[in-house]
Formats: structure tokens, sequence, C-alpha cells
């Protein structure tokens, strides 16, 4: 697994030679690439690097430093003419993104967080999809999720058949995202009141809208984990994961059905902050896990382990098991 993350690493810093096909993508479908950054200074070359590493070059490049007090926009300045910055003060990646987009010169925007990395040939992948379907809207793709020099796990994209299914149980990356601008301008863009899940709350729009969507089911994004991210604050994250659900379940559903996919949807995600909050040091876990569990007793799936995840936090509480070892 190292030397797999360190291919996709490393491969960022070589930019291998445009191929005929994608040279003949890039006068048909030109993709303005969108990073937003917050003291990023740490990855930012390297997530920059794998940009302009892409076998279909974008026709822009733009970073929205959302008021870094690093080295961030130095760093950033350091790539020169290939790369397009706005500076603004720190109002959110909701609101940097909306920035990036707005000021966008072509159609299809790429969405980049500023920490994670591109297989070469995504950008060209997705430009074939957009030619062989002129109608398509939002094309994602599956990812690697890694850890400093390790893949922890390989997620594929979930079928776009069914993605009004999977939209409330499956969220792919934003960074694998590939969007047409004017109707992500038109559902008007991020939502700057979320904190965090501004990307799910977009998606559910899209869906609602009526966008087209496809999916690459191969990873061609590198999503990298990191201690500090807003998805290692699972109170926060699952605050505002419920806002979303209240916003868009089944509107249309009878209160019957809106009342069941709300009750599990809501028992799924607190139990999933439960296991976040223990393994990163919270001494809540066990409350919410157990009001996961009050609040729907029955299996949510075949894999649900909530139960036996229950029962090793109360022991280990009660000093009769070790603590958890990812704790």
């Amino acid at each position: 697994m190292h030397d797999k993350v360190q291919a996709l690493i490393g491969a960022a810093s070589v930019i291998p030679e445009t191929t005929k096909e994608a040279g003949n993508m890039s006068t048909k479908v030109q993709i303005s690439v969108v990073i937003p950054a917050y003291n990023s200074a740490a990855f930012i070359a390297k997530t920059l690097e794998s940009v302009l590493a892409q076998t279909l070059q974008p026709a822009e490049v733009i970073v929205v430093d959302d008021g870094s007090t690093d080295e961030t926009l130095k760093i950033v300045q350091g790539f020169g003419d290939t790369v397009r910055c706005i500076s603004q003060r720190n109002m959110g990646v909701s609101a940097a993104r909306n920035a990036g987009i707005e000021s966008a010169r072509y159609e299809w925007i790429a969405l980049l967080d500023s920490d994670d990395l591109w297989r070469a040939d995504k950008l060209e992948r997705q430009a074939g999809v957009i030619l062989e379907d002129p109608a398509v809207d939002f094309i994602y793709t599956g990812h690697y999720c890694f850890f400093e020099d390790r893949i922890e796990s390989t997620v594929p994209a979930q079928p776009a058949s069914r993605i009004k299914q999977s939209m409330y149980h499956v969220r792919f990356m934003t960074s694998s995202v590939v969007l047409r601008r004017s109707k992500a301008i038109e559902i008007g863009g991020f939502d700057t009141t979320l904190r965090s899940s501004e990307d799910w709350d977009l998606w559910l729009r899209l869906v609602k809208d009526g966008a087209r969507f496809a999916a690459i089911d191969e990873p061609l994004t590198s999503y990298r984990k990191s201690p500090s991210g807003l998805t290692h604050q699972p109170v926060g994250l699952f605050e505002c994961q419920r806002v979303v659900i209240r916003r868009h379940i089944a509107s249309d559903a009878s209160a019957i059905s809106r009342w069941w996919t709300h009750t599990r949807l809501i028992s799924r995600l607190e139990g999933e902050a439960a296991i976040v909050m223990r393994d990163t040091g919270s001494k809540d876990h066990l409350t919410y896990m157990l009001r996961s569990l009050c609040r729907f007793p029955f299996l949510l799936s075949a894999a649900d382990k909530r139960h036996k995840i229950a029962l090793h936090m109360l022991l280990t509480k009660l000093g009769i098991l070790r603590a958890h070892a990812g704790h």
C-alpha cells in the first residue's frame, strides 16, 4: 500500500505528455479547476502539481485563498501564471468555492480541496463522459482514502442510475466532481450557512432540480484524511448533517415514510459520530451510541454493528475490556 500511495502522490510532480486524444478533447471540453484554500501550506503544492500533471490540461486553475495566515498564498503565487489566485477574508469553504465558480470563465467546473490529489487521467476521463453524453450535468468518480503514506480504503462510485436512492446514504468526495457552472449558479451554489455537509446539501438540491448525473467507478481521486479535518469533529459534523436531512428528507412522501427515513438516517449518523468520537478520544462517544440505539433499536442493515460496538464501549467504560485499539 505504501508504494501505491507514493505512486499516486509522486506522479503528481511530473507533467506527462498530453495525448493526442486529450488534445482533441481540450478544444471541446474546457474545464476550470476551483480550489478553496485556508492555511493549506502543508499540502497545496502537491495538490496543484496533481492538477498540472493532468493529461487533459485544465483551461484555468483558480485558487481561492480564504484568509490564510500561513504561507498558502506565497506558495500558490510561486506557480506563476499557471494558477489564478483570488484572495478574500476568511468566510468559509462554501463562500470560497462560490467565489471560484462565479469567477470561472468556462462552463465546466472541477472541484478540488486543497489537500486532495487527482490521478493524472482524471479530467481526461471525465471529459470523455461529457463528450459521450452532452446532456450530463455532473460527473463523479470513485476515490481512495489515504492517511500520510498509506491507503486506508478504496471507495467505488455508486451507480448514477441509483443516485436518488443512494444520495441519503452514500456521499462521494467533492474533489471527484466535475459539474456545470450554470447549473450550480442556478440553484444558488454552496450554502454559506453550513460549516460542513455543504457539498451533500448541494448534491441533494441538484438531484431535486433534475440534474443528470454520471459516475466513473474507478478511484481517480485521492482523499487525504487528517486528524484536524472536519470529519474528525463529529459533533459539529453531525449537527450540520441533521440540518441537511431536515431540509431534504422525502418532502413529497407520506408523514410515516418521512418519519421512518428520518429516524433511520439520524440514528445511523449518530452511530457514525460515536465511532469517530471514540477514536478521537471524546468522552461522550457512549452517550451518542446509546442515543442512536434508543432512536432506532433495530438493525439498519445486515452490516450494522452498533449493538456490538455499544457493548464494547460500555464494557470498556466499566474497565472490563481494554480501550479500542484505534483510540
